[in-house]
């Protein structure tokens, strides 16, 4: 196993024992669902010469946000995909992410209250073990972002989805592995 992957695993318990390990896909991915933003982001483009002939700063912004909705968050989140590491124990789940600083493994009990989905996605699937909701804070009456927003915590896109699954499920039931 390489340095890189040996400070990413969690310490174990007594009686602790991993069952799986492994990466995500750090391929760049276009999914249809998010195509129409791209209208959106050629605004941003197409409006940066313009306001570029009047304050060249704001041309540079306009710029860069547009060309990071076209595309930019793809390659960070690929980025960020290439550094992470997974681990999944008979007690819990674990993601650690490899910075060149120090994040610590971030690791989550699996039992039978925990919220087990699975999101297909091409050839790999995302195993989803932990649901974070929040209550926005807006103060404004009017504004469309009042609500709860989800997060969805999990071994995103791994290409062993459906036995990390099988595991999860009889972690969740209790069984013993």
């Amino acid at each position: 196993m390489s340095r890189r992957v040996e400070h990413l695993r969690p310490s174990l318990g007594d009686g602790e024992r991993i069952l799986w390990e492994g990466a995500p896909s750090s391929e760049v991915l276009d999914r249809s669902h998010e195509r129409p933003q791209y209208a959106f982001a050629g605004l941003f483009v197409i409006g940066s010469f313009f306001v570029g002939s009047i304050i060249p700063l704001f041309a540079l912004i306009g710029l860069a946000f547009g060309f990071y909705l076209i595309g930019g968050w793809r390659v960070w989140d690929a980025f960020v995909r290439a550094r992470t590491w997974y681990t999944l124990t008979n007690r819990r789940a674990c993601v650690g992410k490899d910075f060149g600083i120090s994040i610590p493994v971030r690791s989550y009990p699996i039992s039978k209250w925990s919220a087990l989905e699975k999101l297909p996605e091409d050839s790999v699937l995302t195993v989803v073990f932990q649901v974070n909701t929040f209550q926005s804070i807006n103060r404004f009456p009017t504004c469309y972002l009042r609500g709860k927003m989800d997060h969805r915590i999990g071994f995103e896109l791994i290409t062993d989805g459906e036995e990390v699954f099988e595991l999860m499920t009889k972690l969740k039931r209790g069984e013993q592995l």
